[in-house]
């Protein structure tokens, strides 16, 4: 439901997408998201919210399948995305 806080987790891997005040000191510069092993960690917690250009969604609002929504780090209040950068942990594609 919208804004509600959730933790996404990796089946594979058993991280949780995480992220915090630290920024990337290459690429985009903006905040870094990583994967951790801790299911506890108030850095792992994101608010669904309604996608870009979408109508703002209400506290307990029903998320259809297939309906755009975003991620924002509870704490840093930045949205979840990526950038056309290789992030410097892992070469791959840089999300932030």
């Amino acid at each position: 439901t919208c804004t509600t806080a959730i933790r996404l987790l990796n089946i594979d891997s058993g991280f949780h997408l995480h992220s915090h005040e630290i920024a990337y000191g290459t690429g985009s510069g903006q905040q870094s998201v990583t994967g951790l092993d801790s299911d506890n960690d108030v850095g792992s917690l994101w608010i669904v919210k309604e996608g870009e250009g979408e109508p703002m969604c209400l506290t307990g609002e029903k998320i259809n399948c297939g309906q755009k929504v975003r991620l924002e780090h509870m704490n840093t209040k930045k949205n979840l995305h990526s950038h056309d950068f290789k992030s410097p942990v892992s070469n791959r594609q840089e999300v932030s």
